[in-house]
């Protein structure tokens, strides 16, 4: 399994948001990851990127704690909801995410060819030499996904990608995750539901901190269920 998750329970400032939560996804899986507003999504997505100390995340056979921090980089990489124009290039910003690749004794050689790979990956060559705080929101948002593509991560975490996109660059998009799928494992949360419908090859549905639901695809029922409002579940499926 490339993550494996055994009971975790995440609080914060006091508040529950994530309860025993068990789940393993498979190398390769697109996976979606869906539920109403406040249902431990985000969360969920920061516990597998290391956000939070625990003992509960296994990546790729190793528990998330016992990573070093460029090695947990070059293992997984999250592209959050919000994200902001920077004043650099396009070039200069990618060089600098490949920051876990360079060292006092150790130079990064492969660094432009990559970065010149995963331009050309998401379709944004043209903004090599621009700044990306005077460019479109959706050529923002291929920025950011080409700077954590750079680091060549091995688990990709896509949170709400679609917000901003209009349909041109939300096909760009499929296009990207399934081709990044050939040798990554993919979790991207949304409530893009018809987008995740075409793309995702397993579904994880959360409520109110809890796995409500896995499944290969959304059913209808099911989904109503789910974003209909509840008190808090007192079981928790594991999946």
């Amino acid at each position: 399994m490339t993550i494996e998750i055994k009971s975790l329970d995440i609080n914060l400032s006091e508040k529950q948001i994530l309860k025993d939560i068990s789940l393993t996804i498979k190398s390769r899986d697109i996976c979606a990851l869906i539920g109403p507003n406040g249902a431990g999504k985000s969360t969920l997505l920061k516990a597998i990127a290391g956000f939070y100390p625990t003992k509960q995340v296994y990546l790729l056979g190793k528990p998330i704690a016992s990573y070093h921090t460029k090695e947990l980089a070059k293992t997984v990489s999250l592209l959050p909801q919000n994200i902001a124009p920077v004043p650099f290039t396009l070039m200069e910003f990618l060089l600098f995410s490949r920051y876990p690749y360079r060292s006092l004794f150790h130079d990064d050689r492969k660094a432009l060819s990559v970065c010149r790979e995963m331009m050309n990956l998401t379709g944004i060559e043209e903004l090599e030499n621009k700044r990306l705080d005077i460019v479109s929101g959706g050529q923002l948002e291929l920025a950011y996904l080409a700077s954590l593509l750079v680091l060549e991560p091995e688990i990709l975490l896509l949170d709400e990608p679609t917000t901003y996109l209009d349909p041109y660059y939300i096909e760009k998009l499929s296009k990207i995750i399934e081709e990044c799928s050939k040798n990554k494992t993919i979790i991207i949360a949304s409530h893009n539901l018809e987008w995740l419908s075409k793309i995702a090859t397993r579904i994880v549905a959360l409520k109110s901190g809890n796995i409500s639901f896995c499944d290969k695809k959304i059913d209808r029922k099911a989904i109503d269920k789910l974003y209909t409002p509840s008190a808090f579940s007192k079981t928790a499926s594991k999946c």
